[in-house]
């Protein structure tokens, strides 16, 4: 029995956990179905029943020796991977485009960190790809590495193909689609891919999940799933997960988006450009050759009915889904035709912010002072600085505050149409900038 025909089925009084006892006058969607550990129900961290059965579907619609599911989102499968591989004091090898999550769970453990960058493409002004040569020039360099950590596909679609002789793990949280269907890129591989279920298939937000390929790697990292995994799982986000699975197992499923992906990637534009990546899902609009600006252009698509997923200055992105409808794509197609009608030539060049100079591993960064960002050149960085979405570091602790730095963040700050730079490696856009109160942690004296 699938978990959504078994909710269907909640007959007892309950006095359990949780507090509105789906009790239908307190108006909560979803409450009918919200339960605990009840008898006959299942238990997430000791499945037997129910979520072993759908664990177990998860894992075939894969490929994968096992499947573990996370209501926690991407951010615990990555916190629990990592922990699970490496031991405090190991180093790793992590791509410099990775998740802040990433770089949080190297922190907690303590981990030796080096990098791998991704490729710079300055056509687009997007990193896309890191590749098996740059892997392979890291790990001569690093031989000792615990793990590798690479984020494939990336927030604007491109995916990195890549093997090696010590542990990989791919933060897939954007390409839990891939191989779904086979006009999709296929599903990544490596020995631990993590997804979020939620990102581009029709679940609900914070489900996501670790799909395990190297078998002697399961126990371990279902024990740190245990450890960082709520101990009170969503069954109304279980249920979603259940009933994604169940959808998407029939490629037909996907047969609207392809329809809407191959009307918009023929669009005859002639100033916007529909950049189109490896994964043809992310819809990426480039501004670089035109009068307008991407936040601008956002703009103009939200007065229209149309909320993108991001903008930056030079770059929209609007993301499709087996959720879209024909509609929604006719929607999108007739106003980009429309606007582009109303733009002239332009030219905005772009180039790669440098990586900062690094003079201590995170977690070895000791208690600082506040100062404002402008005040902060030579000074090392306590906390981390990032553009959400994608959550990509621009800087971490460690890492000192330079001057290129500091006019970047004004110039994202101030979104001038002056386009200097491209954002940090791994991230394309500066559109919601966390800077605290615009203070950074610094310690009074550089190490």
């Amino acid at each position: 029995m699938r978990l959504d025909r078994a909710l269907a089925h909640l007959e007892r009084y309950p006095f359990h956990m949780p507090g509105h006892k789906r009790n239908p006058d307190f108006c909560l969607p979803g409450a009918e179905i919200d339960i605990t550990e009840i008898d006959g129900y299942d238990d997430l961290h000791a499945p037997t029943g129910v979520l072993a059965r759908l664990q177990a579907d998860l894992a075939a619609l894969y490929g994968a020796g096992a499947s573990f599911l996370s209501v926690n989102g991407s951010t615990c499968c990555i916190l629990a991977t990592i922990s699970a591989l490496c031991k405090p004091g190991d180093e790793i090898l992590i791509a410099r485009n990775c998740h802040k999550a990433v770089y949080n769970a190297c922190f907690l453990n303590r981990l030796q960190v080096h990098y791998v960058e991704a490729e710079f493409d300055p056509t687009t002004g997007f990193y896309t790809r890191v590749t098996q040569a740059a892997l392979d020039e890291a790990l001569a360099a690093h031989p000792e590495v615990a793990a590798v950590v690479v984020t494939s596909p990336t927030y604007e679609g491109y995916i990195s193909r890549l093997h090696c002789s010590v542990p990989l793990v791919i933060d897939a949280a954007h390409g839990a689609h891939l191989g779904l269907a086979p006009w999709l890129p296929g599903r990544m591989e490596g020995d631990a891919v993590i997804c979020s279920y939620h990102k581009t298939l029709p679940a609900l937000t914070q489900t996501a999940g670790v799909q395990v390929y190297d078998s002697s790697l399961a126990p371990k990292i279902k024990r740190y799933m245990d450890m960082y995994e709520t101990s009170s799982p969503s069954y109304v986000l279980m249920n979603s997960v259940a009933k994604m699975a169940d959808l998407v197992a029939d490629s037909a499923a996907f047969e609207t988006l392809q329809a809407g992906l191959q009307m918009l990637y023929k669009l005859p534009l002639q100033h916007l450009r529909l950049i189109r990546a490896d994964d043809p899902t992310k819809i990426n609009i480039s501004t670089l050759h035109c009068n307008i600006d991407g936040n601008a252009l956002a703009h103009r698509l939200r007065a229209r009915g149309i909320e993108p997923e991001m903008s930056d200055r030079i770059h929209v992105i609007c993301m499709a889904t087996v959720g879209d409808t024909a509609a929604g794509f006719h929607l999108l197609a007739r106003t980009l035709t429309e606007i582009d009608r109303t733009l002239s030539p332009g030219d905005w060049p772009v180039a790669p912010l440098p990586l900062p100079p690094r003079h201590l591993q995170s977690w070895q960064v000791p208690a600082g002072e506040p100062l404002p960002y402008q005040q902060a050149v030579g000074r090392i960085a306590c906390e981390t600085v990032f553009a959400y979405p994608p959550g990509v570091p621009m800087i971490v602790p460690g890492e000192e505050i330079t001057a290129t730095f500091v006019q970047a963040i004004q110039a994202a700050k101030n979104r001038p149409h002056s386009r200097q730079w491209a954002v940090p490696p791994g991230t394309a856009h500066f559109s919601s900038l966390f800077l605290g109160n615009l203070f950074l942690l610094l310690p009074s004296k550089k190490p």
